[in-house]
């Protein structure tokens, strides 16, 4: 194996992801696996720690993500919106007084609402390497919209669209009748022409239910129209909250990074497809501001 210089770890709450960087700043290798911190004792975190990347060279470790939140191996203490990289480099917390092994903290706002993150504040600070956007959208369980002002999150706001997805699909008896679990382009262009109307939107979640049973749509099409109707309504309240935008950057998996691009090209922003790698970009700037490569 080549030689190695950092370790950059995304632990999140049910996956995590490892990238083993060079001296250069590339990535050597790349694991992933599904023992996030809902399958992590208080005392197992070293040990399951060492079972992601105990076989890799000993190099500095820097972690992100709920492994530093109140439920992780050890609380990070948020710190307070506009932050920039110099901000966050410099608040790292020691894991059991390691200099080797620390996590990033997360973000906080308090500006009209309380907000917070933990994980994608590294993952907008990998986004410059390629030019900053003014918007960047992280679609997810809980999905972050980050106004980016100066090289710095300047404010942010949460959607829990995935998390009330997958609950209104699974357990209640709208979803009751969705035959799969796949989300197709005709149910989700129902949902999104639905969102667009801009109102009455508990009544259009219990219309997946009804339209089924009068025979207006498909059962294989109840999860894209769930899908459409909450990311486009996503879409239209974070773009009545952050203003049109001339380039929004989406962060994430192609697939549902596709889904919000699609639901975004209403508003005629330019918007630009980034991947899960973003965060291994931001792992190597904060390291680098942080002193822990050269």
């Amino acid at each position: 194996m080549s030689e190695a210089a950092l370790i950059g770890i995304d632990w999140g709450t049910s996956n995590r992801r490892a990238w083993l960087f060079d001296p250069g700043g590339g990535i050597v290798a790349k694991r992933c696996d599904e023992n996030g911190i809902a399958k992590n004792s208080a005392t197992g975190f070293a040990e399951s720690l060492h079972f992601l990347i105990g076989d890799w060279p000993r190099s500095p470790t820097l972690m992100a993500g709920m492994v530093g939140s109140r439920s992780g191996w050890i609380e990070a203490p948020y710190i307070e919106c506009p932050a920039g990289l110099a901000d966050i480099a410099a608040h790292l917390v020691p894991v059991e007084n390691r200099v080797d092994l620390t996590i990033v903290p997360g973000l906080s706002s308090t500006v009209g609402h309380g907000d917070v993150m933990r994980g994608e504040e590294t993952q907008i600070v990998g986004l410059a390497a390629g030019g900053e956007p003014s918007l960047a959208i992280l679609p997810g369980t809980h999905s972050k919209w980050v106004r980016i002002v100066d090289h710095r999150i300047d404010s942010f706001r949460t959607f829990p669209t995935g998390e009330l997805f997958a609950a209104i699909l699974n357990h209640t008896v709208i979803g009751a009748l969705a035959e799969g679990r796949e989300v197709t382009p005709d149910g989700f262009d129902r949902g999104l022409a639905r969102a667009d109307e801009g109102q009455l939107v508990l009544g259009n979640l219990f219309a997946a239910r009804a339209d089924i049973l009068l025979g207006l749509s498909s059962p294989r099409d109840c999860a894209g129209y769930l899908s459409g109707l909450m990311i486009g309504t996503e879409v239209d309240e974070g773009l009545a909250l952050f203003g049109r935008q001339e380039r929004i950057a989406v962060v994430g998996s192609d697939r549902l990074a596709g889904w919000y691009a699609r639901a975004l090209e209403r508003s005629g922003a330019a918007i630009e497809r980034v991947g899960e790698d973003a965060a291994a970009a931001g792992f190597w700037r904060i390291a680098s501001a942080a002193g822990l490569v050269a």
